[in-house]
């Protein structure tokens, strides 16, 4: 050893692994910034949202009784205009406003895990003593905790071994 990372090799690959999930969830982050909706496609759809603000109440007014033409226009205008602003925040993401990403705290808090490696504890693996008493009638289950699938263990005395 060189001494210039001591650490336990699988707590090494778990950052080169943490980091490459980083690099590329920066990279989905900045495929989402860098091409934005198309402006072209992004005009015809207000312009149509527009149309049908303005088309939907005479059409219902004249197809339906007062009152379902009323709530027909209503309901259908508003979850139109709803679904429109809810897509203008989700255009950019990255920003200052209210509903973005909390990007610098995301930041910060991927640099304190990164920083966790360096801590000394992080250099040496956990004690472990095997008693035989106590370790032997523990129950192995998945990690997930997960009740589909609990492995049953037979306990075998030491010395004997099962070919099957």
């Amino acid at each position: 050893q060189t001494g210039v990372l001591p650490i336990a090799p699988p707590i090494l690959s778990r950052a080169f692994q943490e980091v490459s999930r980083g690099i590329v969830n920066l990279q989905n982050a900045r495929k989402i910034a860098d091409f934005p909706y198309p402006y072209p496609l992004a005009q015809i759809s207000m312009i149509l949202q527009i149309l049908h603000f303005a088309m939907v109440p005479v059409g219902a007014a004249l197809a339906m009784p007062r009152v379902w033409a009323v709530l027909f226009s209503f309901f259908s205008i508003f979850v139109l205009w709803c679904i429109h602003f809810n897509a203008i925040e989700l255009e950019f993401p990255f920003g200052t406003r209210t509903n973005d990403l909390p990007m610098i705290e995301f930041q910060q808090e991927w640099n304190k895990s990164v920083t966790t490696l360096v801590d000394k504890r992080a250099t040496r693996p956990p004690l472990f003593a095997y008693d035989a008493e106590k370790h032997d009638h523990l129950t192995v289950a998945m990690s997930d905790a997960s009740d589909l699938y609990v492995p049953r263990v037979p306990v075998l005395k030491k010395g004997n071994a099962q070919i099957k």
